[in-house]
């Protein structure tokens, strides 16, 4: 018997991809600035934690052939996006006219830590948290692995440090080698964001298994309250650096997860399906239409209305191309 996909999973997976392209537009800059800035500080962060966390949660419940399995198909997707957006960069500067700085070792760098195009970090962060769990399971045996997400939250505290309590992480001797360090922005995506947030979606099946779903709700609303008070206390004290990562937005991240396993949606399987492949279309190249849309137009809500439908559009017929490939398996068999 195959078991049921969980479609409130692909749901939020939806709404994740278009918080992520809010993050990138911005679509309200143009009506209202601090609507704008109010907007993008709070519901997009939860966005990129989710992807991490809900990769981490379904990676650490597969089986190590399966997790090698899900590395080398994560590999070898990054490299077919980066692939398109070398050649899609090339294009377009020849059609703009416009000079393409390239170097082979900055290509080689980029790709194996910031990404070719500036969203692309997340591959690099989800690979090595993907090798990192793996190889770990492969030598104790799949022990010790709270002992990995401790050190994950340690890691996570010293990012925080460097970023929305930068203030206060500052005054700790020598730790202005690492938070003013021109690397630090790349270590904090791939060791004290990627990895913190990877493992907190075994973290969110630690708790599922323990507690009740209704527990789970109780988590969510506790924490999306307190993460929003910490917003507006950052932004009161001005202490931060940024706050693209917070003390409660951990704990926020793992209770969403919490809540969308221990709270299971089965019904309306096409939707659930459009929204799994539409938002990973999505989330890979909202950069490349906003490039070419802002040839013509730079009107940031403008934009983000195009880019959303587009993909939605882009998303349908997909579906309608699989289904029909799906069928004609089918009466071939």
């Amino acid at each position: 018997m195959t078991r049921k996909r969980n479609l409130s999973i692909d749901y939020m997976r939806m709404i994740a991809a278009i918080l992520v392209v809010i993050i990138h537009t911005p679509p309200f800059m143009g009506i209202n600035p601090l609507l704008d800035y109010s907007i993008l500080q709070v519901l997009p962060r939860i966005a990129v934690p989710f992807f991490f966390a809900i990769s981490g949660f379904y990676f650490m419940k597969a089986p190590k052939e399966k997790q090698l399995k899900q590395i080398l198909n994560i590999v070898k997707e990054y490299c077919i996006i980066s692939l398109v957006y070398t050649i899609f960069k090339i294009v377009l500067a020849i059609v703009t006219h416009s000079e393409l700085e390239f170097s082979v070792f900055g290509f080689i760098f980029n790709f194996f830590t910031v990404g070719v195009e500036y969203h692309l970090w997340f591959f690099p962060a989800l690979i090595y948290s993907m090798l990192a769990f793996y190889f770990w399971n492969l030598i104790f045996k799949n022990k010790k692995i709270k002992f990995v997400c401790a050190v994950s939250v340690i890691l996570y505290i010293i990012g925080l440090l460097g970023c929305s309590y930068y203030e206060l992480g500052i005054k700790i001797p020598a730790a202005s080698l690492l938070f003013d360090n021109a690397y630090f922005e790349i270590i904090r995506r791939l060791f004290l964001m990627g990895f913190p947030f990877f493992a907190s979606g075994y973290l969110a099946g630690l708790l599922n298994e323990k507690f009740s779903s209704k527990a789970s709700l109780k988590s969510l609303i506790t924490f999306g309250v307190l993460f929003l008070i910490e917003i507006y206390t950052l932004y009161c004290l001005k202490i931060y650096n940024t706050v693209v990562i917070t003390l409660f937005l951990y704990p926020l991240t793992i209770s969403l997860i919490w809540y969308l396993v221990s709270n299971p949606s089965y019904k309306n399987e096409k939707l659930g399906k459009l929204c799994k492949n539409t938002s990973m279309i999505m989330y890979y190249y909202h950069p490349m239409l906003l490039s070419v849309l802002y040839l013509f137009n730079e009107n940031k809500t403008y934009n983000f209305v195009i880019v959303i439908a587009a993909f939605i559009v882009v998303g349908l017929v997909n579906n309608i191309i699989n289904n029909k490939n799906s069928m004609k398996e089918k009466v071939e068999k």
